[in-house]
């Protein structure tokens, strides 16, 4: 009989070692759980289209104030670039090969506010030929061109009426050169780069 006894305790204490841990300690149940990440969707970018070159000499802006230089205007604005808009001065170069072309920033001036700049300069007034252009400021902007600028030149060089001469940064080179580097007009730039170049006409 305590053969049986004993034989029970030792079953006893062997099903309790099997529940607990090697330290004696009672055993735990892991329980995995599983973190699920959603991610953003992708960006995506889309690259505004390159703006419409003119067809057909483009109009000068005039505020006809009795003050206001023609165009956009020609106070030279901060950083490198010209914003959108009609810009007059001197083209200084065409480069082709890098897209670009330099513009020394001038104002021009008709009628009252030509007579009204001419003056403020210390300039005769009345200007003669109903125009006048200042150029106090001498920065070139090196600007960006769209591939297929429209350029417009003046005929019986310089002396006649607009006519469209091309497309190109090539044609700019080509018209620039024809007028030994001294050429004058203006630049019209949209989306940032310019895509129309036209010559203008001075007595």
């Amino acid at each position: 009989m305590r053969r049986v006894a004993l034989l029970i305790v030792l079953l006893g204490l062997g099903a309790a070692a099997c529940s607990s841990g090697n330290d004696g300690s009672a055993s735990d149940t892991s329980v995995t759980s599983t973190t699920t990440t959603t991610l953003a969707p992708a960006t995506t970018t889309t690259t505004a289209p390159p703006a419409a070159v003119p067809t057909a000499p483009i109009t000068i802006p005039s505020k006809n104030d009795g003050s206001s230089a023609n165009g956009s205007g020609c106070a030279p604005p901060a950083g490198e670039a010209l914003p959108d808009g009609i810009w007059f001065g001197d083209l200084k170069a065409v480069d082709v090969n890098a897209g670009t072309v330099s513009l020394d920033l001038n104002c021009f001036f008709t009628g009252d506010a030509a007579n009204h700049a001419a003056a403020q300069d210390g300039q005769p007034s009345p200007v003669e030929d109903d125009y006048y252009i200042r150029n106090k400021v001498k920065k070139v902007y090196v600007l960006p061109a769209q591939s297929d600028v429209a350029v417009f030149e003046l005929s019986s060089m310089g002396g006649g009426p607009l006519f469209k001469a091309g497309n190109g940064l090539q044609v700019a080179s080509q018209m620039l050169s024809q007028f030994n580097n001294s050429w004058i007009g203006w630049l019209q730039i949209a989306g940032g780069k310019v895509i129309a170049i036209q010559q203008q006409f001075v007595p």
